[in-house]
């Protein structure tokens, strides 16, 4: 049996036209000691956290209020996501996904994901490891990852290949325990060195992201917000994106792309799992624009 995906729960709830959430949390700062001064208490904050949805658009918000009643906007957003694609669309104030050697600040624009993680957690994306094996007698077969046991199946006699075991990140070592039905007992086992970035053959995942950067606190900045310290600089607009495929149940390769007016960089990488280990192999190249000088320095 090969069925990758995860079955939905028999009653699903219809989302409801409108609805949303807001989190609250608070702190407060203790400082023992200070250099010139006694200990002190200050810098009490609350963080609000809230989201609404309605019909399957739903806005984000981040608020702090600091002690002096000052209020920061830490990032608005839009979403919509289409699950059935695993789709999601997010328009504001986006943190682009990013993979290896890719770097940068915030955005304030729009981000094109496609992400199981998000969506379809679910869904098994990863290599999936295998196992033949034959019976010559009706088994009770107890399939066990790093000692835990996560099946137990009853076999006919014939022969069998166990796929779709749930594997993660780093070494797993997968034990087969047989019993037949006279009670004689085997036991085969086998190590799967894997990685988060290793997906399944066929299975791909993608995001592009493009904007204005963004930054909270900065003091060069084009525009600060209403009741916020989150500045936009609209004269470096910049652009994130990777896409990553599996190409076998051991090899994975991703492309990657960023630029801004400065710098442009790409490159390229690979993910394998051997017998030995987990192993990734990647290079990149950059283009930095050169500095002009001014006033004739």
């Amino acid at each position: 049996n090969s069925q990758r995906s995860s079955l939905p729960p028999e009653n699903l709830s219809k989302p409801a036209l409108f609805s949303g959430y807001v989190n609250i949390r608070t702190g407060i700062d203790y400082t023992s000691e200070e250099f010139f001064q006694n200990g002190e208490t200050g810098n009490p904050r609350i963080d609000l956290q809230s989201a609404t949805q309605w019909q399957g658009t739903v806005l984000e918000n981040q608020i702090t209020i600091s002690d002096d009643e000052s209020i920061t906007r830490n990032g608005t957003r839009f979403i919509y996501d289409i699950p059935e694609d695993i789709l999601r669309i997010t328009v504001g104030d986006v943190n682009p996904l990013r993979t290896t050697m890719q770097g940068g600040s915030d955005l304030l624009g729009v981000t094109v994901e496609k992400s199981y993680q998000k969506l379809q957690p679910g869904f098994n994306i990863h290599p999936t490891g295998t196992s033949s094996f034959r019976l010559e007698r009706p088994s009770t077969v107890e399939v066990m990852k790093n000692g835990a046991i996560i099946q137990r199946l009853s076999l006919r006699p014939g022969d069998y290949n166990m796929s779709d075991l749930p594997i993660t990140t780093g070494s797993n070592d997968i034990t087969l325990v047989i019993t037949d039905d006279v009670g004689q007992k085997r036991t085969l086992n086998f190590t799967i060195f894997s990685g988060q970035a290793l997906l399944a053959p066929g299975v791909s995942e993608w995001a592009v992201s493009g904007g204005v950067t963004s930054q909270i606190g900065s003091q060069d900045a084009d525009l600060e917000n209403f009741y916020s310290k989150l500045h936009y600089a609209f004269d470096i607009p910049a652009v994130t994106s990777f896409y990553r495929r599996g190409l076998t149940s051991d090899i994975t390769s991703e492309v990657h792309f960023q630029a801004d007016p400065n710098v442009i960089m790409s490159g390229v990488n690979t993910f394998f799992q051997t017998n030995i280990g987990y192993f990734a192999v990647g290079a990149a190249g950059s283009h930095r624009k050169p500095r002009t000088t001014r006033g004739g320095e």
